[in-house]
């Protein structure tokens, strides 16, 4: 049995989203993005893919910023805890309920 090391970490920046209707808002550290507009929040968030993505309240907010058509939702233990935006890499964590029953 050959072990090999895990591949070369990537630190990836931290964005916390505020998603609203057909509009939604970046905190990244390197500022503020405001998107209005359902094709805008998906070039928004395209741009984003590579960052790690929270929301801190409800997942299903998203839906209002591109449409329910083009979200997947991943659930554990009943509940909604990370979306996927469809055709990319988004995937978007939810930090509610993080530090229930632990």
């Amino acid at each position: 049995m050959q072990i090999n090391p895990l591949g070369k970490s990537r630190f990836k920046p931290v964005t916390m989203l505020v998603p609203g209707w057909r509009e939604i808002t970046a905190y990244t550290p390197h500022g503020v993005i405001v998107a209005k507009g359902q094709t805008n929040c998906f070039k928004l968030l395209e741009k984003l893919q590579f960052h790690n993505l929270y929301v801190s309240n409800s997942l299903k907010d998203l839906l209002n910023t591109t449409g329910s058509n083009y979200w997947q939702a991943e659930i554990w233990k009943g509940k909604v805890t990370t979306m996927s935006l469809d055709g990319t890499k988004v995937r978007v964590n939810s930090l509610r309920r993080i530090l229930d029953e632990t």
